[in-house]
C-alpha cells in the first residue's frame, strides 16, 4: 500500500497509523515514539497549514552593543579567541572598558564621536595580543641541554 508522503496528505503519525490498520507495517516494526504519541498527543496538531503563533519578537539591547558595532565597523578586530580563557578579555571588551571610562570622565561629546578607537588601537599596538609561557632554563632542555637543574 504506497502513499504519499507529502506532509498536506497528513502527519507522520496518521501515515503510520494507516499503514499499520492496512497490515503493510507489522505491530513489532512500528516506531518507538507511536506508543508515546498515542499516550500524550500534542495539543495542537502539526500539520503544515497550521497558522504560524503571533508571538511579538522582544528587543534584546545592550548599551555596550552599539559602540561594539562602532568598533567592529570602522576596525575589524583580527584576534584569535580562546573561549577556555577567561583570564584575558577580548579587545572589545577592552574598547567597552576604555570606552566606558572616558564616557564617566567625560571626554567623550553626546555622540561620542572622540574616537576612542584610535587610542585604544595605539595604546593596544605597543603590547602583544597574546604571549607563550614563560619557560626558565630548567625547563627548556632543548636550548639548555646542561644537567645542572
Amino acid at each position: 500500500m504506497a502513499q504519499s508522503r507529502l506532509e498536506k496528505i497528513g502527519t507522520i503519525f496518521t501515515r503510520v497509523q494507516g499503514l499499520l490498520r492496512g497490515g503493510a507495517m507489522k505491530t513489532e516494526d512500528k516506531p518507538i515514539w507511536y506508543d508515546v504519541y498515542a499516550a500524550f498527543p500534542p495539543k495542537l496538531e502539526p500539520r503544515f497549514d497550521r497558522p504560524a503563533p503571533e508571538i511579538p519578537v522582544r528587543q534584546i539591547f545592550y548599551a555596550e552593543g552599539v559602540v561594539r558595532a562602532k568598533l567592529h565597523k570602522e576596525n575589524k578586530p583580527q584576534e584569535t579567541i580562546s573561549l577556555f580563557d577567561h583570564r584575558r578579555s577580548t579587545q572589545s571588551q577592552q574598547f567597552v572598558q576604555i570606552y566606558q571610562d572616558l564616557k564617566g570622565q567625560g571626554a567623550l561629546d553626546e555622540k561620542g564621536s572622540t574616537r576612542p578607537h584610535w587610542i585604544f588601537w595605539r595604546s593596544s599596538a605597543s603590547r602583544p595580543a597574546w604571549r607563550l609561557p614563560q619557560r626558565n632554563a630548567c625547563q627548556s632542555r632543548i636550548r639548555n641541554p646542561s644537567p645542572s637543574c
